[in-house]
């Protein structure tokens, strides 16, 4: 006890015993292996009444969200870098709109738990059909159970005080009922084989079967340079883990082609709006250049092939070229000036590959921001982000636009005046082929931009028909069919852990904060100034307390007669001519003075020398419950109060066996202090030693009353009772002090009463070092005035 060596009168300092300290706790090795095999069987119930947990696992790569397209990679492509946003992506896998899309498609908020014998298990193949009556949200929080009946099989409603309804064969259809749903194609033989109670059907809300969903996926990157997530779930059915994972991988990739489809989609709207236009235009030009030929009788003519006419022709050609891209600027531009921020054509020919960037862009960050508002909401602070781009990127794609425009208009003015330099060299061509040029010519602007766009329209259709997905997968779902929890050898290494640990926590701190005497070393630790006299052995299931023949052989007997033997030696020192006066006392109640004291008495008696027991003890007696008579006869007290009372007429014998006298202290008196001071006392011991060999005083305990101190100069030798498991090691500082002060004599020796009954020791008696600790210690030990104990607590 670490604490027990503030009380050391010599300051020492003391190695650590790790042997002495093993042993100390092997002690209680039975204690280890009850709390073992406990925490054992607590860990056997727990995984037997707990569901196995599976993981399923499925790793993809996200590719990079550019258009597809049927051209060759430009260098721009080649060496640009993947600008995906994994965090983005692994938010979206799961959202709400991606969860709610599996749900549906696999229908889990139906679901069926099969009942066992001792758990429930989800099913995924269980032995019938369920066929809704109703929107499933409207049963939703509803629970049924399904069980095997003699002639087919019953449904017990919950929702209905749980009401039964049988159906005959194997299917409910024909049958009239107010369940929400139908059981078809009941299989008794299936049901029988997976040897099942009953199955519990559940209608589970679409927010509770998602926020569950979300709970029980984990996605995180492989990597930090790379474009591969890995996926895990977890359920206690690992069919079911590998079918919903493979589910969410499927609806995420069908996700991301819808919405490299909507590009394309854009891009297919806007073409159709400007060629059902370019069509009209096509269709007018054309008619006005008939009606131009017939009033003007052309049939066909023939074109001068002059230098200058050849450069004419070229200037206009570049010109055909920068109209096609003003008017496709000029689409552009006015699908910008719409208030709404919705996806833009992409690649329908614009000749800026920065303005094509930007489009491209600009599409991106639309397409997030849709994902944004159905996973996290319009208000949240990241859409608002998005719109802040989002604007910013329109106003640099108009503003581009409006820069290219300007570009164009500047590049046709020069050569527009190239062409009219060129043209005014064509003077001998007549007027009306000069305007049916003109016609022809806007005929060609219109015909070239209407071809160009039906170009477009096939592209953006046959790249929305092949669009490639958004994700690879790189290992579909898999599951590891030994359960990861609850881990067998986890769960036993642990019971084994705590039921070792507990315990030793548990003995440690009562060791930490035990204060008692419990064994003769640690007696023999404190370095007290009296020496240790001998041991009583405490005896449990001894019916007599007490030694009443000299040929008792019980250990209590031996133990006295061993401790008779020590005071031989002491009695050779005092060499006292007259009786030998011992005093027994202790330091609190309870020690086992009047035990001790009456043994001591009747074991010196046995051994046929003439014995007088007197108690002392005027607070408290407990003499008379020994020899079995009334405490309030006369006895001490008589004496002390008239020195002329014959105390001899009130001595008591024991038996016949036994030739010890005893003097019972009497009534309890107001003042026993006052009366053991009177002088009588001193003069009836005087009186006694000439007439026996020896004289036992039993008297009150020191530390609560100063009786016994005020009379401990008669004593030749004071014995003080230590008794194991109740004196505190604070109560023996007070021997320290007192031994420092003079006030107990020199022949003062110690008794350890109550040492136990196992390990062997001395003359076959054991002494067993079981502890019975108590923590509530008080000075206030209530000793006083009509305080009672019962016959072996003194």
């Amino acid at each position: 006890m670490g604490a027990q060596s503030n009380y050391n009168l010599e300051s020492s300092e003391e190695s650590f015993d790790l042997k002495k300290e093993f042993l100390k706790y092997l002690y209680f090795w039975k204690f280890f292996l009850v709390t073992t095999i406990f925490a054992l069987a607590i860990g056997f119930l727990y995984l037997r009444y707990t569901n196995e947990v599976y993981i399923s696992t499925s790793k993809i790569k996200i590719k990079d969200k550019k258009e597809s397209s049927l051209k060759l990679p430009t260098a721009a492509d080649l060496f640009s870098n993947s600008k995906i946003n994994l965090e983005n992506e692994i938010e979206v896998i799961k959202s709400k709109p991606i969860i709610s899309e599996v749900v549906k498609n696999l229908n889990l908020q139906t679901q069926v738990t099969a009942i066992g014998d001792i758990m429930q298990s989800l099913s995924i193949s269980y032995p019938f059909e369920i066929i809704l009556k109703e929107n499933i949200d409207s049963i939703s929080s509803s629970s049924y159970r399904l069980n095997i009946a003699d002639k087919g099989f019953e449904i017990v409603d919950f929702q209905n005080e749980e009401k039964k309804i049988s159906f005959a064969g194997n299917s409910s259809l024909n049958f009239k009922h107010d369940l929400p749903f139908e059981i078809n194609n009941f299989k008794k033989n299936k049901y029988l084989l997976n040897n099942d109670e009953g199955y519990l059907i559940d209608f589970i809300s679409i927010e509770k079967i998602i926020n569950t969903l979300k709970s029980s996926i984990d996605i995180s990157q492989v990597g930090k340079e790379s474009d591969i997530v890995e996926i895990n779930f977890t359920s206690t059915n690992y069919s079911y883990a590998n079918i919903v994972l493979d589910e969410l991988v499927n609806v995420f990739n069908n996700d991301g082609v819808k919405d490299r489809q909507l590009v394309h989609k854009r891009t297919i709207d806007f073409v159709n709006e400007r060629y059902s236009f370019l069509s009209t235009e096509l269709d007018s030009i054309e008619i006005a250049k008939q009606i131009y030929k017939a009033e003007n009788d052309f049939i066909d003519f023939n074109i001068n092939s002059s230098l200058s006419l050849n450069q004419t022709f070229k200037s206009e050609e570049k010109i055909f070229s920068i109209e096609n891209q003003i008017a496709l600027t000029n689409l552009l531009i006015g699908s910008l000036k719409d208030k709404r921020n919705e996806l833009l054509p992409s690649n329908i020919g614009i000749e800026n590959m920065e303005i094509n960037k930007l489009i491209s862009d600009y599409n991106l960050k639309i397409l997030e921001k849709k994902k944004l508002i159905l996973s996290a909401g319009l208000n949240n602070p990241s859409v608002k982000q998005i719109n802040e781009i989002v604007s910013e990127t329109k106003i640099n794609i108009l503003t581009s636009l409006q820069n290219h425009l300007n570009k164009l208009n500047n590049t046709k003015d020069k050569f527009s005046t190239q062409f009219a330099k060129y043209s005014t060299k064509v003077s001998d061509l007549p007027e009306k082929e000069k305007i049916l040029r003109a016609i022809e010519r806007n005929q060609q602007i219109k015909e070239s931009l209407y071809l160009f766009l039906l170009q477009k329209r096939e592209e953006a259709e046959v790249s929305f028909a092949v669009t490639e997905p958004s994700i690879k997968v790189v290992e579909f779902a898999s599951c590891n069919k030994i359960p990861t929890s609850p881990n067998k050898l986890i769960v036993y290494l642990s019971a084994i852990l705590i039921g070792l640990v507990l315990p030793f926590i548990i003995l440690y701190f009562l060791f930490l904060f035990n204060n008692k005497i419990y064994s003769k070393a640690q007696l023999e630790e404190l370095n007290l100034p009296v020496s240790l006299l001998g041991e009583i052995p405490e005896i449990d299931n001894q019916p007599n307390t007490t030694i009443f023949s000299s040929n008792e052989r019980s250990p209590l007997a031996e133990s006295f007669r061993v401790l008779n033997s020590n005071l031989k030696f002491f009695y050779e020192i005092i060499d006292n001519k007259k009786a030998n006066v011992i005093m027994v006392s202790s330091t609190v109640k309870g020690e086992g003075k009047t035990f001790t004291a009456v043994n001591l008495a009747y074991t010196q008696s046995s051994l046929g020398k003439k014995v007088l027991l007197v108690g002392a003890d005027l607070h408290n007696p407990q003499i008379h419950t020994y020899i079995q008579t009334d405490k309030n006869i006369n006895g001490l007290v008589n004496y002390l109060i008239d020195n002329k009372f014959d105390w001899k007429s009130a001595l008591n014998k024991t038996n016949k066996k036994i030739n010890c006298d005893v003097l019972v202290g009497g009534q309890i008196p107001p003042n026993p202090a006052q009366l053991l001071n009177s002088g009588n006392f001193e003069k009836l011991i005087e009186e006694a030693k000439n007439i026996y060999d020896t004289i036992i005083i039993d008297t009150p305990p020191t530390l609560l009353v100063s009786d016994t101190l005020s009379i401990s100069h008669v004593a030749d030798i004071f014995l003080i009772v230590v008794r194991c498991n109740h004196t505190n090691v604070q109560v023996l500082d007070f021997i320290k002090d007192s031994y420092k002060k003079g006030t107990i004599s020199k022949n003062s020796l110690l008794i350890l009463n109550g040492l136990g009954a196992n390990n062997k020791y001395g003359y076959g008696y054991a002494y067993n070092y079981s502890y019975g600790y108590n923590y509530k210690y008080s000075y206030n030990y209530n000793y006083g005035y009509g305080y009672e104990y019962g016959a072996n607590k003194d």
